[in-house]
């Protein structure tokens, strides 16, 4: 019988964010027959919690930046002995890491990097993209980002991020969020789920409820649900900007900030219209999440989304666009017949395009065939 592949996967930031996310429900469901998955983190958190869970090896390492350059020449000189000694057969990065590229380069270990979220790519970042045997990314958008900086097709892969219909439904809890918000049930939920962060674009979200709330007479309520997080100080006060914007608006009352939820499964059960007004996106895994749950979509046209969103699943808006995205809000919230049809033609996109075991079995079809290589 074939040996599997000792595969480690190098995990940056010791946060569980959206590609984590992926990432974990990939290890928890990795036929060990085929490939044997050992994972390194630096520092300790809800992560190496997650991986304890899923019976998942891991390696620690202190968190450091480059420039605490003491910090990073020590956590170098660790990885490399680590890697020596677990003689792994292949690495994989989630994010681009000058640590895991250095180490992987001088020991010449075959090193594939996963990108899920895209930034503009200083001359490190592109080094380290340049010597990666392989990448993995979420969507045609970020691969044409990523040939943008001279980085050849072939060596790019999508995979599109899968999700566990099963699994999500096993988390309910059966909340009544309705019930514990105080709304009837003649009262419509549009709500957004995600980080309380600028880039999300939630003002303009905000900005287009004034007239929403006449046309509907205050029958419809503004969920956001999700936290700023802790270590970004950049956004601290982005929550106070918004509630003091719905305030200047007039609108305060129709607008419920209720922090980080683990109900989400509830949540979107009991919610009518899913809205991500972010100008930049990937492959948002909420949007994904709405639609196996039935709901309909309206989000703006940006990055991955239009691989996700099509006409009979959502309404797909401009950037920016207020009257647009007042149209196909108002537009839902009247017709729920249409938000019915929609809500079933994304659960079968799901079903047919984005279920997870597609997702595992195109990932462990990469490492076996990159070895092969």
């Amino acid at each position: 019988m074939k040996k599997p592949i000792k595969s480690l996967f190098v995990f940056p930031i010791s946060q569980i964010y959206g590609g984590e996310q992926v990432w974990l429900k990939f290890l928890e469901r990795v036929d060990r027959r085929r490939i044997l998955p050992f994972a390194l983190l630096f520092g300790k958190g809800k992560l190496s919690k997650r991986l304890d869970e899923i019976n998942i090896p891991y390696y620690l390492l202190p968190e450091t930046r480059i420039r605490k350059i003491l910090t990073f020449l020590k956590n170098l000189f660790h990885m490399m002995s680590f890697l020596k000694e677990e003689k792994f057969d292949i690495v994989n990065s989630l994010g681009v890491h000058l640590l895991t590229t250095l180490s992987t380069s001088i020991l010449n270990v075959p090193y594939v990097l996963h990108i899920h979220t895209i930034h503009p790519l200083s001359l490190v970042d592109r080094w380290c993209v340049r010597k990666a045997k392989h990448i993995v990314t979420v969507s045609n958008f970020s691969k044409n980002f990523l040939i943008g900086y001279e980085v050849k097709s072939e060596y790019i892969e999508v995979v599109y991020n899968g999700i566990d219909i099963e699994e999500l439904e096993r988390r309910s809890k059966g909340v009544n969020l309705r019930e514990e918000l105080g709304l009837g049930e003649d009262t419509y939920i549009v709500c957004y789920i995600g980080r309380i962060v600028k880039w999300k674009n939630l003002d303009v979200l905000i900005k287009v409820i004034p007239n929403i709330k006449q046309e509907f007479q205050g029958k419809v309520k503004f969920l956001f649900v999700g936290d700023i997080p802790r270590i970004d100080t950049e956004n601290f006060d982005y929550k106070d900007t918004l509630l003091k914007l719905a305030e200047d608006l007039g609108v305060q009352g129709e607008v419920i900030f209720t922090g980080r939820r683990e109900d989400i499964p509830d949540i979107l059960k009991n919610i009518d219209i899913f809205v991500l007004p972010s100008h930049l996106e990937t492959f948002p895994m909420c949007i994904l999440e709405a639609m196996a749950f039935s709901k309909p979509v309206v989000a703006v046209e940006v990055g991955g989304i239009p691989e996700l969103i099509t006409e009979d699943t959502g309404i797909l808006v401009r950037p920016n666009d207020l009257d647009g995205l007042t149209r196909a809000i108002t537009e839902l919230l009247k017709d729920e017949g249409k938000r019915k049809e929609m809500g079933e033609a994304g659960y079968r996109r799901v079903r047919e395009f984005f279920d997870i075991e597609n997702n595992v079995t195109k990932l462990e079809s990469i490492i076996e065939c990159l070895l092969q290589k």
